[in-house]
């Protein structure tokens, strides 16, 4: 065979390999499909069937085209199928600049069907959570935010194709003995739009919602957006499962990619809410309505820390915020959170203005005027609690904050009132606070005992302070992030004040924020007297069972006027204040205090001789056995 053979016979033979491979690839493609399906059971515990599948040739651009009639997933041997998928072609880009991928360019699919079951010990999904023990490699218990944010931009890139068209994706939900089902029909995604019809059905509930979107793979830029159709009830399946009320007339989102450099990866993030009505035990007692909220959020990711910066802003309806927020975990440490809010020369009319309908009960109707100030700063690291930090303030550097609404509702109180006592909810009595109540007891009446003894119990700085203690609200926050709940508030005779005489005693956000308002419109605006506050106070204290006020408790207990009251005595009332219902506790069948309450009394005044309330002859003079009456009555 000459040298001319040779030449002609060797580029022929790699030609016939060329194609032959090439025709032998969707052959491979099929084999390397049936390990992965193999290799994701064995993982997984998982079934996983594809019926008719086809795959045709790679085209010059790398793409293959792959089809099949009916795939479905479920859990081995389990009976609930988790996903069906009928009639599907997609196209799969395997090569791209001369490298591997697994891209998803385009999807057709008939129809598309989730099916989620939670029952009591089972759930149908449950396989996919877990992890693959057998391969996964041996890591520190390490949380990077950095790649975990770049990972879950790039998966939404893959599962999204450029091109998509779904006749019928029905997603449904049978938990906690409650049936859900969502489908969206034209659900297609074509020339970088999104769009689609979302359909809710819950017991004769049924909701419909336009779903329309942007995405732009190359710049890592998504957008979408919810508008209901028929009203803004909200998602079903979030107002059950979780107890509360979220809903919506139009609901968006966007987020980008700004880029990435020292300090980590850059995000702005875009989200906006119209007619949103809330509902939660924790926000408020009833619905809260907004007719516009939106956030313009700057992320930095890096791999420990999740900051947004104080460029970013939150509006509700007219107002702006202008948060900082950082949330730092290394390893398997705790978390470190840093939250800060500095407003200055806000505008009081524009805020109150902007207060959510329903969230509030005092603070839209006296319609604030001029510029406030504010500040929050709460930073702790959870490693190290005892270390937190805390700081709040609110004021009016102009002292241009007036009331032009309804400042009756404040200044009232300054005359006599009836005064709403409620027991369970429901109005127990009404006490009137003034002379027309045999048993009110005005300010120069109250014993000094007794207003020391409360002092000293419940807000030693009342007279000098302007309605707030940070160190005091500190120590409660640290106290109940040890316990992990609500245990302490922190409250001054102001705030307690300010929450029985205007606010409902839920535990809620909203409650919170407006009990600081007014305490320091009251405070800083002498629009109660310290005096009278006190007075107040003393009146509607509640001293045992429909016992109300000093004066009906010195009657009940001592048979006295509160003028007459001994020191002992008066800190024995004192003392009943925060339990006034288990004062039988404190009693013997007789009638004296127990020798735990003397015990507790002797602590209470030596921590009033150290205050300079009273002296050390004043206590060494006290008598601490102490006798009730009020055992004598009930008899």
């Amino acid at each position: 065979m000459n040298k001319k053979h040779l030449l002609w016979i060797i580029p022929s033979a790699l030609v016939v390999l060329v194609v032959t491979l090439y025709l032998l690839l969707p052959v491979f493609a099929k084999i390397a499909i049936q390990k992965k399906i193999g290799r994701f059971e064995k993982e997984k515990n998982a079934e996983l069937t594809i019926d008719g599948l086809r795959i045709g040739l790679m085209d010059f651009h790398g793409i293959v085209p792959i089809s099949f009639e009916k795939a479905q997933l479920r859990e081995r041997d389990a009976a609930d199928t988790l996903l069906c998928l009928s009639n599907v072609k997609a196209d799969v880009q395997i090569v791209k600049r001369l490298r591997p991928t697994d891209d998803l360019i385009a999807l057709a699919c008939h129809s598309a069907s989730i099916h989620l079951v939670h029952r009591e010990n089972h759930r149908n999904y449950g396989f996919l959570l877990k992890k693959d023990s057998l391969n996964a490699p041996v890591t520190e218990n390490h949380s990077d935010f950095k790649q975990l944010s770049q990972n879950i931009l790039q998966k939404v890139g893959n599962i999204l194709p450029e091109r998509m068209k779904i006749d019928t994706l029905t997603l449904s939900a049978d938990m906690r003995n409650r049936h859900f089902c969502y489908s969206m029909s034209d659900f297609a995604i074509e020339d970088g739009s999104l769009r689609g019809l979302l359909a809710e059905h819950f017991g004769s509930t049924h909701h419909t919602w336009s779903l329309d979107g942007s995405l732009d793979h190359a710049a890592r830029s998504y957008r979408a957006a919810l508008t209901a159709l028929d009203g803004n009830d909200g998602f079903a399946i979030i107002n059950e499962l979780k107890q509360m009320r979220f809903g919506f007339k139009q609901l968006s989102g966007h987020i980008s990619d700004e880029g990435s450099d020292a300090a980590g990866a850059h995000y702005l993030l875009l989200a906006e809410a119209d007619g949103l009505q809330l509902n939660h035990r924790y926000l408020a007692t009833h619905d809260v309505t907004i007719d516009s909220t939106a956030a313009r959020l700057h992320l930095t990711i890096s791999p420990t820390r999740f900051t947004i910066d104080s460029t970013s802003v939150l509006k509700l309806n007219d107002a702006e915020l202008h948060p900082f927020f950082a949330y730092e975990k290394k390893g398997s440490q705790k978390p470190h959170v840093t939250f800060i809010v500095n407003e200055e020369g806000v505008d009081a009319k524009q805020l109150t203005g902007s207060l959510p309908d329903g969230l509030f009960q005092v603070l839209p109707d006296l319609q604030l005027g001029g510029r406030m100030d504010f500040r929050l700063v709460f930073d702790c690291d959870f490693n190290v609690i005892d270390s937190l930090a805390f700081d709040f303030s609110i004021g009016s550097r102009d002292r241009s904050v007036c009331i032009t609404g309804d400042a009756d509702r404040i200044s009232r109180f300054n005359a006599p009132f009836d005064y709403v006592f409620f027991e369970n909810g429901d109005t127990a009595r009404i006490v009137t606070i003034g002379p027309d109540n045999p048993h009110f007891c005005p300010y120069d009446q109250i014993p000094p005992y007794l207003t020391k003894s409360i002092l000293a119990t419940e807000d030693a700085g009342f007279f000098q302070h302007r309605g707030f203690i940070k160190s005091s609200i500190r120590e409660a926050l640290v106290a109940d992030i040890k316990a992990g709940r609500l245990r302490r508030g922190g409250s001054t005779l102001t705030m307690q004040l300010v929450k029985n005489l205007f606010l409902n005693r839920n535990k809620v956000f909203s409650r919170k924020f407006e009990e600081m308002t007014l305490v320091w419109l009251i405070e800083d605006y002498r629009l109660l007297s310290k005096e009278r506050m006190f007075e107040i106070y003393v009146n509607i204290a509640e001293w045992g069972p429909d016992i109300i006020g000093i004066g009906a408790a010195s009657e009940f207990y001592f048979g006295k006027k509160p003028k007459e009251l001994t020191l002992g005595e008066c800190l024995y009332l004192a003392s009943l204040i925060r339990a006034p219902k288990h004062y039988r506790s404190t009693l013997d069948e007789h009638g004296n205090i127990t020798d735990n309450k003397r015990e507790e009394l002797l602590f209470v005044a030596r921590r009033m001789v150290e205050r300079e309330f009273i002296t050390e002859k004043e206590l060494s003079c006290a008598d601490f056995f102490i006798h009730t009456k009020c055992m004598d009555k009930e008899e």
